[in-house]
């Protein structure tokens, strides 16, 4: 009986989020699924989250600051060598500071050893693999990755997940921030920080005016080096507990939502940088004119 009443309880939530998306008219790029049936159901809760979050540890205020110690952890802990690709990504990140900064801080990306992979922390600093930079193929595809690790840090989660660490770790805060800077290297954002961080990614793409569907081709890629990240079923509870939406949803969302913008924008042009990713010299520096492109 019990087993009856949990899945009733269950139908009867999945039915009014199908109702609230109804009658509001929600709109995205992803398509209707139980995945994006949790995210909405998780939008309210991380408000609320963040909203508790605003009273906690560290205050905002003080993020540039925190950022100035992280960056010094992270420069120590680089890979050697590779000085003209570190120019490179902290070239490509200042165009994406220079369209938007509220925070004013002083954004920095650091090369380390790894897998493909790239994660941002509090106070403007974005870690990107030796794997991802090997991974990606064009200046468009490393902006969507760099523009959504730097949407974790404008929209909050960042900050956010420091105050929340800090509420339950009690020693000094240079004991902390190095807990902390150990702690990112393994962990994750949540599936809804995820989403929004995608489409602060996508939307720095239009806004630079770069190939709309370079973030698509970029989950395509590292689907291909984690083929076990594909979804080859639907099964709704192990959607929600999952920290990341699939990549194989993510890379079809954002092609899709890609292809829309292009038909819908024909005659506007945009960049894609395979030469400037080869080169290794970024659009601010030189742009080649067979890199900009209009339509399909």
């Amino acid at each position: 009986m019990k087993r009856y009443t949990i899945a009733l309880i269950f139908l009867t939530s999945l039915s009014y989020i199908g109702y609230y998306i109804s009658i509001n008219k929600l709109e995205g790029p992803e398509k209707f699924s139980f995945e994006t049936l949790f995210r909405v159901a998780g939008q309210p809760i991380k408000t609320l989250d963040r909203s508790i979050t605003k009273g906690l540890g560290i205050n905002a205020k003080n993020e540039k600051e925190l950022g100035d110690y992280l960056a010094t952890e992270l420069k120590a802990k680089e890979v050697s060598g590779y000085e003209t690709e570190k120019i490179y990504v902290n070239s490509v990140i200042q165009e994406l500071a220079n369209q938007y900064n509220p925070k004013k801080l002083n954004f920095r990306v650091f090369l380390i050893e790894g897998s493909p992979n790239a994660f941002a922390m509090a106070g403007g600093n974005i870690v990107i693999t030796t794997g991802m930079l090997t991974m990606l193929k064009t200046e468009s595809e490393l902006v969507g990755i760099l523009g959504h690790e730097k949407g974790h840090i404008d929209l909050g989660h960042c900050i956010d997940q420091l105050r929340i660490y800090a509420k339950t770790y009690h020693s000094s805060l240079g004991t902390f921030l190095d807990w902390y800077l150990g702690l990112l290297l393994r962990s994750s954002f949540s599936k809804f920080q995820e989403n929004e961080s995608d489409r602060f990614g996508f939307e720095s793409l239009i806004a630079l005016q770069y190939d709309p569907q370079a973030l698509g081709d970029a989950f395509q890629q590292m689907l291909v080096a984690f083929p076990s990240q594909e979804s080859s079923s639907i099964h709704p509870l192990q959607d929600y507990l999952t920290s990341h939406p699939s990549l194989s949803t993510r890379a079809e969302n954002w092609k899709e939502k890609a292809h829309r913008w292009k038909l819908q924008n024909p005659n506007v042009p945009y960049y894609v940088g395979k030469e400037n990713y080869e080169k290794k010299v970024s659009r601010q520096n030189i742009q080649f004119p067979s890199e900009w492109l209009h339509g399909l």
